[in-house]
């Protein structure tokens, strides 16, 4: 058959149309379901699951803490209110005993105060009052970078409890995502403040963005607020139906005298327990469990427990899968003293060199007594009571023991231990002690002798004994924190050197954790030579976390080698060390700034660090550092002040090379180093900043290492120029090395200028 010129054309577009429509993209999620309609009937389930059960409802935000506000204005904490008061309504009506944590549109804060956190506090405190079986937060989500058409379910659970409150945040997730009619729903670890401070099963919940518009039309009506209430109580009705062990024996408890316990577990009758599901731990080790009787569980430790106090934990699940609340009991373990050891460093004192006389008690098992078990010593003369540490109570002849006594006793409730102390007129080891400038003793200190290579480690009284064959003229003492320090021995005085910190005010004990990100298999952005993200954030890291501690900062490393490392573990690394500060570093492609900080958007503090990080990379990298909010999981959920620092990753082998050179990595660190001093009180009002040179033989000595104060270290760059930032202003020293010469050491202050330091 021949056809026609027009039915070929016909044909010919008929054809197109039809591939066009193929080759289409798919259509986006229809939202069409949304916050339709119940898809549950509520008349058809048994709700006597949910009598006499203690629920606390905490509807987010209020009064002063708006929340997420849509595009129309819609208020967070207004919605937020609304469902939790219907929901309060069916709870109360099943039986149960429900508490709201707000009523109406207030906040819980006092006075002048506007710190969230306050707020948080309080909410939580009525919370513990309660002690309920279950919290649920009520919130609703907003995304932060602006993009409107977002939308999914976020059930959060507490970050370490991945029992009951995983059980109870995914079957809520359940029934929201098959009544609310959204297409996704994530269970997610959680750490914010009311569910890491409450000591109930918690769930924070966010079911829908009020930064999404047809959200937002739904969550202004009433019914809508129904529905998501509804569909929260048959997540409740699910979750208590299927019953909820709980412990109600766990034993030992308080003093015992034996050193291995029987450990028992009871669990309440009302549900029974999987015997495969029962773990005990005792002081975080698992133990073998044997189960008598239901619901009954029994464990012995592996070996004599040392005398202290010891930890336990019991966890397991219902038949029907809900897990019990983990639950936790200590004891305190105190066996008699069996045997008084004594032990004396050096073994012959030389005056006026000190020597250290140790008592160390054991009970029958050969394990050390609990610590602050007193020791009494007794001598010629005079007695002291020393309690123990680990065992151990020490005294000192020169200090509290003159040099002429002739022996000392030790005697630990009844056991006895003696010596005789031998003198005489010649040591083979040079004795003494190291302090702070405030006289308190300083441990870990390291004592050298010049140009012999002995050396010691001062113990937990500053003291220390180096090993001196020929007489000692001065030691070199150093430590983290501390300026270097040059003792000069003189025969006719005991030696008791002081030490300095390199920075007075810093906040003591500050602790700050850094965490580069990716690693294992999680490489990032890879440079066209091959070069890792990973690998540089690594690196960046542990420069950071060297010249924190160099400056007597503690510096935790949630990775220190090239491993997988997940969300979760990196939050709980945090939380492990109680931290003021957390970092998170990256590298990767930045589209307008050569770095960008991110901090969480309604932290204060957050934002502060932000903007220290950007003004320090300004100062001395001489390029800009964006600052904004940031979604990342990290940043969210520690505890503390918390900022992700990215890096931007060039494109070219030549800018790639100069991320990845040595001196380049040594320089972000030291910009965020610098950061973190101001952030922490050491900036421009107390500290002063220097910039100097490095040269050999009248050349740039390039990448030469520059150390302050014995203990500081920054690199020069390529031109053998750097910049000392935020030093205290006092007297300091610095000395220039290179792999095979160095300059003479040089003291300046916030008066001297421009360094200029010749390799020699």
């Amino acid at each position: 058959m021949r056809l026609n010129r027009t039915t070929c054309v016909l044909l010919f577009l008929m054809l197109t149309v039809l591939v066009l429509a193929c080759a289409r993209k798919p259509p986006e999620p229809s939202l069409v379901r949304l916050y339709e309609r119940l898809r549950e009937p509520i008349e058809e389930v048994d709700l006597s699951a949910l009598e006499g059960r203690r629920i606390v409802i905490d509807p987010g935000h209020g009064g002063a803490f708006a929340g997420a506000v849509g595009v129309k204005g819609l208020k967070e904490s207004d919605v937020n209110l609304g469902v939790a008061l219907y929901l309060w309504g069916l709870l109360d009506e099943a039986g149960a005993e429900v508490t709201l944590t707000r009523s109406t549109d207030r906040d819980f804060v006092d006075g002048d105060s506007l710190r969230l956190r306050d707020d948080l506090e309080a909410r939580t405190a009525i919370v513990n009052e309660i002690n309920p079986d279950l919290l649920i937060s009520l919130h609703h989500n907003a995304e932060p970078g602006g993009d409107s058409s977002f939308n999914e379910i976020q059930i959060y659970h507490k970050l370490d409890d991945r029992g009951p409150s995983l059980d109870v945040a995914r079957l809520m997730g359940k029934h929201l995502l098959l009544n609310l009619g959204e297409p996704d729903c994530r269970v997610i670890p959680g750490n914010y403040y009311i569910l890491r401070n409450s000591t109930s099963t918690a769930i924070l919940c966010e079911p829908s963005y009020i930064s999404n518009p047809a959200v937002e039309n739904k969550l202004k009506l009433a019914e809508k607020q129904r529905l998501e209430a509804e569909s929260y109580f048959l997540g409740l009705v699910d979750y208590f139906s299927r019953g909820v062990p709980r412990v109600e024996e766990f034993t030992p408890e308080g003093e015992i005298e034996e050193s291995r316990p029987r450990i028992e577990v009871v669990f309440d009758s009302l549900t029974a327990v999987d015997a495969s599901t029962v773990r005990i731990a005792l002081d975080g080790n698992e133990l073998d469990v044997s189960s008598p009787e239901p619901n009954r569980f029994t464990a012995f430790p592996e070996s004599d427990l040392r005398s202290g106090w010891h930890s336990m934990t019991v966890s397991g699940r219902g038949i029907s899968g809900n897990a019990a609340p983990r639950a936790a009991a200590s004891f305190l373990v105190s066996m008699a003293p069996s045997i008084v050891k004594l032990d004396k460093v050096p073994s012959i004192p030389n005056p006026p060199y000190p020597q250290r006389i140790s008592a160390i008690v054991e009970d029958r098992n050969g394990n050390p007594v609990a610590d602050s078990t007193l020791v009494e010593f007794i001598w010629d003369g005079g007695k002291v009571d020393v309690p123990t540490v680990d065992g151990r109570a020490s005294v000192f002849v020169g200090r509290e023991l003159g040099f002429d006594r002739t022996y000392i006793a030790a005697v630990c409730e009844g056991v006895p231990g003696d010596l005789k102390l031998v003198h005489g007129t010649e040591g083979s080891m040079i004795s003494g002690f190291v302090r702070y400038s405030e006289a308190r003793p300083i441990e870990g200190a390291i004592v050298m002798e010049p140009g012999s290579g002995n050396s010691a480690i001062t113990d937990e009284h500053g003291f220390f004994a180096v090993e001196a064959p020929e007489p000692v003229t001065g030691l070199e003492i150093t430590r983290k924190g501390f300026r270097k320090t040059y003792y000069w021995v003189r025969g006719d005085e005991m030696p008791v050197a002081v030490l300095d910190r390199l920075y007075a005010g810093l906040p003591p004990a500050t602790t700050v954790v850094i965490d580069p990100a990716g690693g294992g298999e999680e490489t990032g952005w890879t440079g066209p030579a091959g070069t890792l993200a990973s690998d540089l954030n690594l690196a960046v890291a542990s420069k950071l976390a060297h010249l924190l501690e160099s400056a007597g900062i503690y510096a935790h490393l949630t990775r220190s080698e090239d491993k997988r490392v997940t969300n979760e573990e990196r939050v709980r690394s945090n939380e492990a060390v109680h931290s003021d500060l957390f970092i998170s570093i990256s590298h990767g492609p930045a589209a307008e700034t050569s770095a960008h900080v991110g901090h969480y958007h309604t932290s204060t503090r957050g934002i502060e660090i932000a903007g220290k990080i950007g003004a320090s990379y300004e100062a001395l990298l001489g390029a800009q550092a964006s600052t904004g909010p940031t979604a990342e999981y990290v940043v969210q959920q520690t505890s503390s002040p918390a900022v992700s620092v990215r890096f931007a990753a060039p494109g070219t082998v030549e800018g790639e090379s100069l991320l990845a050179d040595v001196s380049g990595v040594w320089r972000r660190a030291y910009a965020l180093f610098c950061a973190v001093l101001a952030y922490r009180g050491i900036d421009e009002e107390v500290a002063f900043s220097v910039p100097g040179t490095v040269t050999e033989k009248g050349a740039p000595a390039a990448n030469a290492l520059v150390m302050v104060d014995g203990v500081l270290e920054i690199m020069a760059d390529d031109s053998g120029g750097f910049a000392l930032r935020l030093l205290e202003k006092t007297d300091h020293t610095i000395q220039a090395f290179s792999t095979t010469s160095r300059s003479a050491p040089r003291v300046f202050n916030e008066e001297s200028g421009f360094l200029e330091l010749e390799l020699e």
